[in-house]
């Protein structure tokens, strides 16, 4: 996430914390006291949903954002652990049909059983077997390896 970072949040929540502030908290400043006060998960949940929402923030992976916010809710539940509700929303995820914009990029964790009409693959040579192969049979049509070697050894 854009604008969000430990080096100026962090004095500035211990500022808050102590009564010290000049200014007052801003709305998820306050949630995150709130949340070093009493940590949980829904209170977790909370201040990374007013995090987004701050001016100029911007979240990298929005689905990875809301897998995170489902499995603070489930754990909050208290169906289970919060590393259980991780994995859980890790697999539903995983076996989700999810629409793909034009262009993609991504690992071949992100990207197993998902095709297109052209693949990239840059640095092969960094690959196992396993996810070389994974890479390679993603594209339909062309398949366009970018190498600093012209033969790739096995790993």
């Amino acid at each position: 996430m854009t604008q969000v970072g430990p080096a100026a949040l962090l004095p500035r929540l211990e500022t808050l914390r102590r009564g010290r502030a000049r200014n007052p908290p801003t709305v998820a400043e306050a949630a995150l006291v709130a949340f070093a006060e009493r940590p949980g998960f829904t209170l977790a949940a909370e201040a990374l949903r007013l995090l987004t929402r701050q001016d100029n923030a911007r979240v990298y992976r929005p689905e990875v954002l809301r897998c995170c916010l489902r499995a603070l809710q489930s754990a909050a539940a208290g169906g289970c652990t919060f590393a259980d509700a991780t994995i859980n929303e890790r697999e539903r995820n995983r076996h989700e049909s999810r629409p793909l914009p034009r262009r993609v990029i991504g690992s071949t964790l992100l990207l197993k059983g998902l095709e297109g009409e052209v693949a990239v693959i840059t640095s092969p040579e960094e690959m196992d077997a396993q996810h070389l192969y994974v890479a390679m049979t993603r594209g339909a049509s062309r398949l366009v390896v970018c190498s600093l070697t012209p033969i790739l050894a096995a790993r």
